[in-house]
């Protein structure tokens, strides 16, 4: 359960971002709390604001308006690299490279922290045991199924010990028996290590299966927000 006494992973306080040649903004005075230890799922349709609140979250971007704090340090230069640390991202289309095996995929985010190879690896096989991969560490993206290529992407996700994970349409790609897979290793990994968990979606069943709380998005703009059970009872 989230801890009251501790800050939001995420605040979102009336954050506003337009993007050049658009007729209205991508996001729209969105104020919006992700508690610590939360499951929070955001769903809207195509162009709702979904893709600039990742960008937003990933600092890819940064708001025109407003202020994104992260874990109750405003969001900026100074404190993006930080964040991006302790944030782990999963991907719709996967974002694996082909010329690399499952285990130098799930090594790169320790690489590019400059970890020695020997520790790397031992992390790497750890977390793809952890997912149910381990025997696959020698083989190439090609050589695997969508639903294993996504356990391969929470493997590196996690790799770097991010108490935030943030899935970006994980199981849109997928059908819908390796989609409940992957819900469900994603919801045991949340528990297992105490992450906030935050998924966009435009999927009601994803969210039905495994948040905690919703915030819904139209037109760039938050029209409701609250417990899951609450705000899909309306």
């Amino acid at each position: 359960m989230p801890d009251p006494s501790t800050p939001d992973v995420l605040d979102f306080q009336n954050v506003c971002k337009t993007y050049a040649g658009q007729p209205r903004p991508a996001l729209n005075d969105l104020t919006l709390r992700v508690p610590r230890g939360s499951r929070m799922g955001v769903i809207g349709r195509s162009g709702a604001g979904k893709s600039t609140l990742v960008r937003l979250l990933s600092g890819l971007d940064t708001p025109d308006a407003g202020r994104l704090l992260v874990r109750g340090e405003p969001l900026g230069p100074a404190t993006r690299a930080a964040h991006q640390a302790r944030t782990g991202l999963v991907f719709q289309q996967f974002n694996l490279l082909a010329q690399r095996t499952v285990l130098r995929n799930v090594t790169l985010p320790l690489e590019l922290r400059g970890v020695p190879r020997a520790r790397r690896d031992a992390l790497a096989r750890e977390h793809l045991d952890l997912v149910g991969l381990g025997e696959y560490a020698g083989r190439y993206p090609a050589q695997l199924s969508g639903g294993q290529k996504q356990r391969v992407g929470i493997a590196r996700a996690l790799v770097t010990a991010p108490d935030l994970l943030l899935a970006d349409e994980a199981t849109s790609a997928l059908d819908p028996e390796t989609s409940a897979g992957i819900l469900s290793l994603l919801l045991d990994l949340q528990r297992e290590r105490d992450l906030t968990l935050m998924i966009v979606t435009h999927q009601l069943e994803v969210v039905r299966a495994v948040t905690t709380h919703v915030a819904v998005l139209d037109g760039g703009q938050l029209v409701e927000t609250g417990e899951t059970a609450t705000v899909l009872r309306a």
